[in-house]
């Protein structure tokens, strides 16, 4: 495993929805802006964002490590082509869409830092 593997807790895909079609237009490439409190909005890119290292990435007691990254991807993917449908305001969703992207939406909030840290309170 690559040790410097950086793990997005908000999907680049996702990300990409939120990119400014001008200044990535004008650019040649997918660029979104990015406002942090106290700070001046940059441009970036999805990539270069909502990321950690490793962060997926688990020991267990005997020292083996572990990630749940390859999981978080497989479902993006699944996930990925379901949410585009949501711009076309004619199409209805089945049932097993509605279900993938619910379980997609309730791990978005859990799989990032701040849902590690509710889940750490809660254990």
């Amino acid at each position: 495993m690559d040790p410097s593997k950086a793990h997005h807790y908000v999907p680049q895909f996702y990300l990409k929805g939120f990119a400014d079609p001008t200044r990535s237009a004008q650019s040649g490439k997918v660029l979104l802006w990015v406002y942090e409190k106290g700070k001046i909005p940059r441009l970036s890119t999805p990539r270069q964002e909502a990321h950690e290292n490793n962060f997926y990435t688990f020991e267990d007691d005997s020292g083996q490590r572990f990630s749940i990254e390859p999981y978080f991807a497989r479902l993006e993917s699944e996930v990925a082509p379901v949410l585009r449908k949501a711009d076309d305001l004619d199409y209805f969703f089945s049932d097993e869409e509605k279900s993938l992207m619910a379980y997609f939406i309730a791990l978005l909030f859990l799989r990032g830092p701040t849902g590690r840290g509710f889940l750490v309170l809660l254990c």
